[in-house]
C-alpha cells in the first residue's frame, strides 16, 4: 500500500516576493520513515507582470518503494496599486482672477514600470480664486488602480497704493 501524501493547499504570493514551494506531510502504515521530495516543479501559466503559475509536484516514498504523488499550485501575482505621492496643498495669491499651478505626482509600483499618473484638472491648468481639489490616479499593467490628491488654492491679492509727496 503507498504512503499517504498531503500536499498544503494552493497559494498565492505577490510579486518580487520571495516563496517557495511548501513541504507536504505524509504518513505510511507499515514504514515509520516516508522520504518526501520535490519532484519536479515548472512554470504552467505565464502571464507576466499579473501573474504567473508554478507547479510543483511532490512525492512520498515509503522503506518497500511504494510510492505517491501530490500537487501544489503557486501564484505570484500583482494585486497592490501603485503608490502615488501628491505634492502639498499649493497656495497662490493672484492680482487676476485665475493662476496657473504647476506640479509633478511621483508613481511607483511593485511590479510594473513605466507608470504615469493622471491628474484631473492636469498640471498647467488654470484655476479660479476659491479652492479646487485635484485629484490623482495611475493605474499599473493589471488594472490595479492607485490615487491621491490634493488642494490649489487661489486667493485674490490686493493691491497696496503708498502715497509719496514728492519735494519741495
Amino acid at each position: 500500500m503507498p504512503p499517504v501524501i498531503l500536499c498544503v493547499p494552493n497559494k498565492t504570493v505577490q510579486c518580487n516576493q520571495a516563496w517557495q514551494f511548501d513541504m507536504p506531510t505524509a504518513y505510511d502504515n507499515c514504514c515509520s520513515n516516508v522520504t518526501v521530495t520535490l519532484l519536479s516543479s515548472n512554470m504552467i501559466q505565464f502571464n507576466p507582470p499579473c501573474s504567473t503559475v508554478y507547479r510543483g509536484i511532490w512525492s512520498a516514498v515509503d522503506c518497500c518503494g511504494n510510492s505517491s504523488t501530490c500537487t501544489q499550485l503557486v501564484t505570484v501575482a500583482d494585486t497592490i496599486a501603485p503608490s502615488l505621492c501628491c505634492p502639498n496643498d499649493i497656495t497662490i495669491t493672484t492680482c487676476s482672477n485665475t493662476a496657473v499651478a504647476n506640479w509633478k505626482v511621483k508613481v511607483t509600483d511593485n511590479c510594473s514600470s513605466g507608470l504615469i499618473a493622471y491628474s484631473y484638472p492636469p498640471s498647467g491648468s488654470s484655476f479660479p480664486v476659491g479652492t479646487t481639489t485635484v485629484s490623482c490616479v495611475a493605474t499599473d499593467w493589471c488594472g490595479n488602480i492607485g490615487t491621491c490628491s490634493f488642494k490649489v488654492t487661489v486667493k485674490a491679492g490686493t493691491l497696496k497704493w503708498k502715497l509719496v509727496t514728492l519735494g519741495k
